[in-house]
């Protein structure tokens, strides 16, 4: 479940008045520029395009927000939350879209990854960690293999479909319609 923490600048001494329309959780989003990267437009990436100037405009696309919830407010321009979203789903987006409901800018600040799929929080390694592995693997201390998963691990959650060879054959040879 990622963790954002997400920020509006200061109100100028004026307590800004909230919205009392609930926030559209499962609608559509417009990715923000971080997302231009994955987008192509006739061959060039959205990124390219943004980069030589001309203007790029990302369609909304619909987004699961299955739980949003304030984790913690450490000061009062500054509030955690932990969100529970489908894949595609741009937590920028939806800080920059609370920010305007707001009447002011939201923005992310920081953003922990902590569930892709059936891994969690619990299965991760630091990356200083995994450099230590590395060192005393190529030190033959320990082995690498150990302290990682099985690539079958990543495949847990997709559903097996079994087929004959005849299917194989004919699927390898499938063209896109």
């Amino acid at each position: 479940m990622p963790k954002a923490a997400w920020s509006r600048p200061a109100t100028s001494g004026r307590a800004s008045t909230p919205s009392r329309r609930p926030f559209p959780a499962s609608s559509g989003r417009s990715p923000g520029a971080a997302a231009l990267f994955g987008h192509q437009d006739r061959g060039r990436t959205a990124y390219d395009i943004a980069r030589d100037g001309e203007e790029v405009e990302l369609e909304a696309r619909p987004v699961e927000v299955h739980s949003l919830a304030i984790v913690e407010t450490p000061d009062p321009d500054h509030t955690v939350f932990a969100a529970q979203c489908g894949k595609g789903t741009y937590v920028r987006a939806i800080a920059r879209d609370m920010g305007r409901l707001l009447g002011c800018r939201g923005h992310v600040s920081a953003l922990r990854r902590t569930a892709v799929g059936p891994f969690t929080d619990n299965d991760m390694i630091t990356l200083e960690k995994l450099e230590s592995l590395c060192h005393r693997a190529a030190a033959g201390e320990v082995s690498l293999a150990d302290a990682l998963m099985p690539i079958a691990t990543a495949l847990d959650d997709i559903p097996a479909v079994a087929v004959s060879r005849a299917d194989a054959a004919r699927l390898h040879g499938a063209k896109p319609s």
